[in-house]
């Protein structure tokens, strides 16, 4: 094999380990924050306590809603690895069996305080190949479950397993999609859950960022409004997504996954008649989500589209 062939093959298996490995955060032990915030030393931080920062890596943990955190809700928040897309413990595990007998496992979070005869929003929430997602994870923090109240399905996949779908823009493809058992799964819901048809809502992180976009190309009259961040997809399919209002966003640094796709995708949808906003932070690598899934805007956005019923399902 001649020397530069071995040079090229070398990097681009760097390439897709990085594009398929860890993608979120670690998890990490709290404690030593929780002893530099807590003031008064009564074994719990307050939001009054910490500083913006401090809250802002606490708050998500606070599971009950009072408005503190404990180390024993830190330490719930560190057993999330073992649960679908490593959703937070508010969330109630369900498993789905499809037509041809491949299971799926799920979070699944509803509304904190339902009204009788009331319908709510749904939002899918696709993880990236750490197997964690953000999105699920804000979703579950009690300031965002008053202001948006709404269901949550956080789907679980393995990077053993599958690819949420296969695109012809990045490199890993898998025999076994799991896109077609979360669709499944979520058609599954409609009729036993209250949820309003007019606001299923889709976004996903890095892989499943793609899986977003894959979805809206497939499946286009089954949601109301899409978040794709750090994802690809073919810009040849974007007549197909037309039907679906997008916000894109994507780190202006990303090296996994460039931020090219999301600016073509974006492109290539207003041209062809669709809705389709784009969001690039400049200096930002791949880990993008954080900044969007933190700012309320972009949920403002999300949940203020709706579609006519009669689009269908």
């Amino acid at each position: 094999m001649n020397r530069p062939l071995t040079i090229f093959t070398a990097l681009l298996l760097a390439s897709l380990a990085a594009l398929y490995a860890v993608d979120d955060p670690p998890k990490k032990d709290f404690s030593d924050l929780i002893a530099l915030a807590d003031k008064n030393q009564d074994g719990k931080v307050t939001r009054e306590e910490a500083t913006k920062a401090q809250w802002q890596k606490l708050e998500r943990m606070d599971t009950d809603g009072d408005g503190a955190v404990t180390l024993s809700e830190t330490a719930n928040f560190r057993q999330r690895g073992t649960r679908p897309a490593g959703v937070p413990m508010s969330y109630e595990v369900r498993s789905f069996t499809g037509k041809d007998d491949q299971t799926l496992s799920f979070g699944w979070l509803r509304p904190d305080k339902m009204e009788q005869d009331k319908r709510y929003p749904l939002v899918l929430c696709l993880h990236g190949a750490g197997s964690s997602s953000y999105a699920a994870e804000v979703l579950a923090i009690a300031r965002m479950r008053e202001r948006y109240p709404c269901f949550v399905m956080a789907p679980g996949t393995s990077k053993k397993e599958a690819f949420w779908m296969n695109t012809d823009v990045l490199e890993r493809r898998t025999e076994t999609e799991k896109l077609p058992i979360v669709i499944e799964a979520l058609r599954s819901l409609l009729p036993v859950e209250p949820i309003d048809l007019s606001r299923i809502y889709i976004t996903g992180q890095s892989m499943g960022g793609a899986g977003t976009w894959g979805a809206i190309a497939t499946c286009p009259a089954l949601f109301a409004a899409a978040v794709p961040i750090a994802g690809a997809w073919n810009p040849n399919q974007a007549a197909n997504m037309t039907r679906v209002p997008v916000w894109a966003f994507h780190g202006g640094a990303d090296t996994v996954v460039p931020p090219h796709w999301s600016r073509e995708l974006c492109e290539a949808i207003s041209k062809a008649g669709g809705i389709a906003k784009y969001t690039e932070y400049p200096g930002q690598g791949h880990n993008s989500w954080t900044k969007a899934y933190d700012d309320v805007a972009t949920w403002d956005w999300l949940f203020s589209v709706q579609k006519p019923v009669a689009a269908g399902r």
